[in-house]
């Protein structure tokens, strides 16, 4: 029996049934689930959101923090007239102008016969050594920064830059055709150097220890050198190698001239003689006992004579006549000191004399009288040791060649005050909680109180080491004053009394750096030998123990939660100080870091380098937060206001040894 459906479908057969049934079910679950999923979601449900970019995050986490800090703006350049001459002196062909080099790296162009002066500027430190070329066109300086200057007089611009050495520069000449000119340093090499093009010609190796002078040889072939290995060394400009054995002598040479002739080589130097060289022969011809004292300064005049000076501050001028016993002229007391340089007018009827005193004198060489008055030459800066801000921001204190400076901030456009605190020199210094008085750390351990208004004045002194005070810092309850010393000890004292509370010795070499917890739960002190101590202060017992980082600065965060320290010179690592674990590494600095300090707010670190460059680093992340250029020589201190608006830094600049920046907006 044929059965008709109902769709008008005929039939179907089983499997085509059962492939229906399958659909409908499929179907039926995958409504079910979709319902299911809309009722979960519903009616809260959202679009999923991309996760964000780390990069993103972190750059806007930065700039966050940039804004919330600032940036720094140096606002004054501050003075430190506590720099001298620093032994270095030339005359130029003519006679009109002599150069004289500066222990803040400047170099003195100074007019013989009187007027103003000008600065060339380009040295990082002391210049040791100021040479004019043969036509007068240029000067060649070199000094403590390793580096062999070419100037252009006439532009005052630098023609060649040279980083010529790895140690100070303490010798310098140039070819009578000033083409050529030689280099001697404390690495103990003798460099010869093309002017046309700054390109050194020769490296010369043979001295064993610092070489102090150097000279080119009349007809051009030879260099001759000297130094502390008390040798003179002959060498080939042709071949560039050594010529002949070196000549030993009783002690280190210090200075190599000609004879008028030049045939004849005179050296002296600690030994207190002239001894004469026969370079013919390569011998020694004469010597000639001048000074029982050491003599550091020479030259000879045209007519032969030989002029002396000493470390006492004595010049002596001698016949030209090598047998002679006794000077033809003594100047006693020249100098009050050493006398650095000696110069021979065209006339060699004066003599031009820098002493360690700073000044320059021309002299009569027929009756050692003062033939004219060099006029008062301009300050030169001094290396800073340290400095502070106050701390309501009121003013800053320096400490400087064992002077105090004092410049409100107000007045930053002014000359510090000067004041001498009394013997043993300033080696650390800090502001008082109230503002009201600085304390001095001597090399004699003593704590200086200076009372600063009306005007500063010593109030008392306290005896509390005996060695020198490198660190003072107060407790973060104000309670307490830390204080570290060369005798390798630690001092807790009472802040009004002085009195001692307690005594670390732990250390077993120098202490290089303490901090203090503004919490008052810790301190942290390490030491020469590699050696850093995180101590608790109520029990006085050593929480945990660094070994073997060369850690050469300690400082805590504002909270005391974390410990910066910097490591290997170059790299600032940063523990949590509770549960003793490395939190992060700031790698950013490519050279030595001479100061590090937290930021107010707990979130940057300020760095210092050796080149001057100061920066502040975001702790989360390494973020460079902002840069600031701190000064042309090595900084040796940085300080941060309480408030974070000021920032102090030190070293050695004849722009302004001492740098005041302002941060924030």
């Amino acid at each position: 029996m044929i059965k008709v459906l109902k769709h008008g479908t005929l039939g179907s057969n089983p499997m085509t049934k059962r492939h229906s049934h399958m659909s409908m079910l499929f179907t039926l679950i995958t409504a079910l689930g979709i319902g299911l999923l809309m009722l979960i979601c519903a009616p809260g449900c959202k679009k999923q959101e991309t996760a964000p970019d780390p990069i993103e995050a972190t750059a806007k986490k930065a700039d966050e923090l940039r804004k919330t800090i600032g940036s720094f703006k140096r606002i004054a350049n501050i003075p430190i007239r506590t720099g001298q001459l620093s032994g270095a002196l030339a005359l130029s062909p003519d006679e009109k102008h002599f150069a004289v080099g500066g222990s803040d790296g400047s170099v003195l162009i100074v007019p013989l016969a009187g007027g103003a002066s000008r600065s060339l500027i380009g040295h990082k430190e002391s210049v040791y050594e100021v040479v004019f070329s043969p036509d007068g066109q240029s000067l060649l300086t070199g000094g403590a920064d390793n580096h062999l200057i070419v100037w252009d007089l006439k532009s005052g611009t630098i023609r060649h830059d040279i980083a010529a050495h790895n140690g100070d520069i303490k010798a310098l000449a140039v070819s009578s055709d000033g083409t050529l000119a030689a280099t001697g340093s404390v690495d103990d090499n003798v460099c010869v150097w093309r002017l046309s093009d700054g390109k050194r010609q020769q490296l010369l190796k043979g001295h064993t220890s610092s070489v102090y002078d150097v000279s080119f040889s009349p007809n051009g072939q030879y260099l001759y050198s000297a130094g502390r290995d008390s040798t003179v060394r002959r060498w080939s400009l042709e071949k560039g190698g050594e010529k002949g054995s070196p000549l030993t002598m009783p002690n280190t040479n210090v200075k190599l001239n000609w004879s008028p002739d030049g045939r004849q080589l005179i050296v002296t130097g600690l030994h207190g003689q002239l001894i004469r060289i026969d370079p013919s022969e390569w011998r020694v011809s004469h010597r000639q006992r001048v000074s029982h004292n050491r003599v550091l300064a020479m030259d000879i005049a045209k007519d032969g004579r030989v002029a002396i000076g000493e470390r006492g501050g004595r010049i002596s001028i001698w016949a030209a006549d090598i047998q002679s016993k006794k000077p033809l002229l003594i100047v006693d007391g020249a100098h009050n000191g050493r006398v650095q340089a000696l110069v021979f007018l065209e006339n060699d009827e004066q003599l031009l004399s820098l002493g360690e005193d700073g000044q320059v004198h021309c002299w009569n060489t027929k009756n050692g009288q003062i033939a004219s008055v060099i006029g008062k030459l301009p300050p030169i800066n001094g290396l800073v040791r340290t400095g502070a801000i106050h701390p309501q921001s009121e003013s800053i204190a320096i400490a400087s060649a064992g002077k105090l400076f004092f410049l409100n901030t107000a007045d930053k456009d002014n000359e510090p005050k000067e004041m001498n605190p009394g013997d043993g020199g300033v080696i650390s210094i800090t502001f008082t909680p109230d503002g009201t008085r600085l304390l001095a750390g001597t090399s004699t351990g003593l704590i200086r109180v200076i009372k600063l208004k009306p005007t500063p004045s010593v109030e008392t002194q306290h005896s509390v080491h005996s060695g020198a005070i490198r660190q003072l810092i107060y407790s973060g309850d104000k309670a307490s004053l830390w204080t570290a010393s060369d005798d390798i000890s630690i001092n807790q004292l009472d802040a009004k009394t002085f009195k001692i509370k307690q005594t670390i010795t732990d250390h077993g070499s120098a202490i290089v750096a303490l901090a203090v917890d503004p919490s008052g739960r810790r301190i942290a002190s390490t030491e020469e030998e590699h050696i850093t101590y995180i101590r608790y202060i109520k029990s006085n017992t050593i929480q945990w123990t660094l070994r073997g980082h060369n850690v050469s600065h300690l400082t805590f965060s504002p909270d005391g939660e974390l410990l910066a320290t910097v490591q290997g010179r170059r790299k600032v690592v940063i523990y949590q100080t509770e549960i003793q674990k490395k939190l992060k590494d700031l790698r950013g600095n490519t050279t030595r870091i001479q100061a590090i300090a937290f930021h107010p707010n707990g979130r940057a670190i300020l760095t210092l380098d050796k080149h001057g460059s100061l920066r502040a680093w975001s702790i989360q992340d390494g973020t460079l937060l902002s840069s600031a250029n701190a000064g042309r020589g090595v900084p040796t201190t940085l300080d941060v206001a309480a408030n974070g608006d000021l920032v102090l830094t030190g070293g050695i600049d004849p722009q302004g040894s001492a740098k005041l920046f302002s941060l924030g907006h």
